[in-house]
């Protein structure tokens, strides 16, 4: 059967165009591999009942939620993993969120729900404007993935955070991947009756404009105070943006700020512990046969290389990343053990053991500093020769600090 060189040419196209779409279609299912759609309705129902949980405490309150309930983009919604197991519910943000937010068209909106054994555990609205602040956003499931295992975001950008009634809770800037600033929403007490103060449209959307308040009401200035750090994680300034004011009237209501229930395991009082290793590995080594680390020395590495690995953990609050605690924990040497095949002295047995440690770990505000001192102690022996142990002990400093 003969084939025509039209007919040959018209397949070799048909399977090139068809292979640049599977390539394609691969590209953009890679930022899909960890989510699965859900049906818009179970989405929809699931939603609207735990927004319904949420028990306002005042008109403003209830407007936000039901104003939630109804620009939420069911249709798009989908599940991911944590890496805890959990199911994360990620549902996109319609526009009349946005502009009750009082964000640019720029920003990227979208609503996570961290669930447990199946129920609604805790929410955010996240928004994200890119690094440039005038690119249209996406926030794509890898920084989602971020955000909900509480790792460092690989997409530079302003992440904002609020809740579901839309109140900020805070928000971090990355830049090559570093963080570079970091906001927390602080409450600052009004009792003096000259020192009152709200915004005169009551609404609570920064709007720095104020107005004196009769002096029977307590009244909580809240202020959103963002730390600069430079390139090396080091704080450079700090500024202070007036947000809204909540008060409350004699019986401890009224305002927005008279009390009223949570939801059941609220993440604003959770606290998690995070840790984070800093292994520091030695390939430069004492022209012995053992692996000793030693500057500038240098030898034919022999057994396994060591690895000194410093832990330090961070306690902070799910939903502000607020940091209670910080701990450092005594140094870590692996192998501590190891029998090797030296080929020329062959079998050496080799031990490595820390001691006379010091550690301490501090925080202030968002940047965690940590410290490790030891002595380190190395025992090795030639089992081939019968020979006697060798010792030698090192003096080992190593510190970090870093954004959390």
């Amino acid at each position: 059967m003969k084939i025509s060189i039209r007919t040959l040419l018209l397949a070799f196209f048909a399977i090139l165009i068809f292979s640049y779409g599977c390539k394609k279609y691969d590209v953009a299912d890679k930022d899909l591999l960890t989510a699965k759609t859900v049906s818009p309705l179970v989405a929809k129902a699931e939603m609207t009942s735990w927004i319904d949980r949420h028990v306002a405490t005042s008109q403003a309150e209830t407007q936000s939620y039901h104003l939630l309930k109804q620009n939420l983009n069911y249709e798009a919604a989908h599940v991911q993993k944590r890496k805890n197991g959990e199911d994360v519910l990620v549902i996109p943000v319609n526009d009349a969120i946005r502009e009750k937010l009082k964000l640019n068209a720029n920003y990227a909106l979208k609503v996570i729900t961290v669930k447990k054994n199946g129920k609604p555990r805790w929410s955010m609205i996240i928004a994200f404007l890119a690094g440039d602040g005038k690119t249209k956003s996406t926030l794509n499931n890898n920084s989602i993935q971020g955000i909900v295992n509480n790792e460092r975001l690989e997409e530079d950008g302003l992440y904002k955070f609020f809740d579901l009634k839309g109140r900020l809770l805070y928000q971090v800037s990355y830049k090559d991947k570093k963080i570079t600033s970091y906001g927390a929403v602080q409450a600052k007490d009004k009792r003096n009756g000259k020192d009152k103060v709200m915004s005169t449209n009551g609404s609570g959307t920064g709007n720095s404009t104020k107005m004196l308040l009769p002096e029977q009401e307590d009244c909580t200035e809240y202020y959103l105070v963002t730390t600069y750090y430079d390139q090396y994680g080091n704080p450079e300034y700090q500024t202070w943006e007036y947000l809204f004011t909540l008060c409350k009237d004699g019986n401890g209501g009224g305002g927005g700020g008279g009390g009223g229930g949570t939801p059941p395991e609220d993440p604003i009082d959770v606290e998690m512990t995070q840790e984070f290793s800093f292994p520091v590995a030695y390939t430069s080594f004492r022209p012995e046969d053992y692996r000793l680390p030693e500057g500038a020395l240098s030898a034919t590495p022999e057994g396994t290389p060591l690895t000194y690995d410093c832990k330090v953990s961070v306690t902070f609050a799910s939903s502000t990343r607020k940091i209670h605690g910080v701990q450092a924990y005594p140094l870590v040497i692996h192998p501590a053990n190891e029998t090797y095949l030296h080929p020329e002295y062959g079998r050496i047995v080799r031990n490595v053991t820390p001691f006379s440690q010091s550690h301490n770990a501090s925080y202030a505000g968002q940047k965690v500093s940590a410290y490790w001192t030891s002595i380190v102690n190395f025992r090795w022996a030639y089992l081939d020769r019968n020979s006697l142990p060798n010792t030698d002990d090192l003096d080992f400093n190593h510190s970090t600090s870093f954004i959390f």
